[in-house]
């Protein structure tokens, strides 16, 4: 039986940074179309109101919630912010993303932080969270009109930092050790099984066992 006898945690961030060098760098920039393949739509149960949700579609991203208030005025109403739509049911369900900024639009003179691959999630007291294009549009018209500011909740996906694990057994096992990735948001127990590493029945999910189970 395979058990693991020591975890050894390495993480990038945490490796001494090696003299600066000057290199050639391209930054790849953050769009719509490349964040839309990170989201996937999903319908709540009946409990929750069969509800549409956006999540993250690995294990890689998390999301997380920003609120912002674009002012505006009567000279300007506009909020200033391109949208596209990625998919869309005949009910009008479906993702729809920021694109950009409008240049010189209220959204971009805000100096907020707005990216491509937001989704907008309420306009104002109401959820457009899982609608398509049309109908966040007619949310966003029915806001409370300028000079009152666009409040906004928008969702983004993060990137969630990896940690590579060296598992290690008992030499008299004759196993070699096995590097495999644990994303924090997942229980270290549950990162271990689906790697098909048996850790035994009496592990706690973040394996503080106190050295007592029977993975020692």
């Amino acid at each position: 039986m395979m058990r693991p006898l020591l975890l050894a945690a390495c993480a990038q961030a945490l490796i001494t940074p090696s003299p600066v060098r000057p290199v050639a760098t391209r930054l790849r920039a953050r769009t719509a179309d490349g964040m839309s393949k990170g989201w996937k739509v999903l319908r709540l149960s009946e409990e929750e109101g069969n509800a549409i949700s956006l999540a993250a579609n690995s294990n890689e991203w998390g999301t997380k919630e920003i609120e912002v208030e674009i002012p505006r005025s009567a000279e300007s109403p506009g909020i200033g912010i391109l949208l596209e739509e990625f998919g869309a049911n005949d009910a009008g369900e479906g993702l729809t993303l920021v694109a950009g900024l409008v240049d010189g639009g209220n959204a971009a003179l805000s100096g907020l932080e707005i990216l491509p691959g937001d989704a907008i999630i309420r306009a104002g007291d109401v959820t457009v969270e899982g609608l398509g294009y049309d109908r966040t549009v007619d949310a966003l018209g029915a806001m409370a009109p300028a000079p009152a500011p666009a409040r906004l909740t928008l969702k983004r996906l993060l990137k969630i930092p990896k940690v590579t694990l060296t598992v290690m057994f008992p030499p008299e096992e004759n196993e070699p050790n096995r590097v495999i990735n644990w994303y924090p948001r997942r229980g270290l127990r549950e990162t271990l099984l689906v790697n098909k590493i048996d850790v035994g029945g009496t592990c706690t999910e973040d394996m503080q066992c106190l050295l007592r189970c029977s993975c020692v």
